[in-house]
């Protein structure tokens, strides 16, 4: 049997065609699964809680950022309706807050 040569850049690029083709599969049932990191207005709609309305003003309470100097007694404002996250706990968004934070938290003023 006759051995042929390849270099090294051809074995790996070949190699990653293969790799590439053995995960597309998986790749094409992730994406139809339509997970994100990112809340999106429909899924806020969809799950929506009569808790808060965007624009409430609200403070935070009983949790460690109502604790920060920065937080203590700061108003906020609703960026969203309150709603039901993946994770099944009542969140919103807050202006000027990056992320959601737990409605739990909250007290509308």
């Amino acid at each position: 049997m006759r051995r042929v040569k390849i270099s090294w850049f051809d074995f790996h690029i070949k190699m990653f065609v293969i790799v590439l083709a053995a995960l597309t599969p998986l790749i094409l049932f992730l994406a139809t699964l339509n997970i994100s990191n990112m809340t999106g207005d429909s899924y806020i709609n969809e799950n929506r809680t009569e808790t808060l309305k965007k624009g409430d003003e609200v403070v935070m309470h009983t949790c460690f950022e109502s604790t920060l100097e920065e937080y203590k007694n700061k108003v906020w404002t609703c960026q969203t309706d309150s709603y039901m996250d993946r994770g099944n706990q009542e969140v919103v968004f807050l202006e000027g807050f990056s992320g959601c934070f737990s409605a739990e938290y909250l007290k509308k003023i």
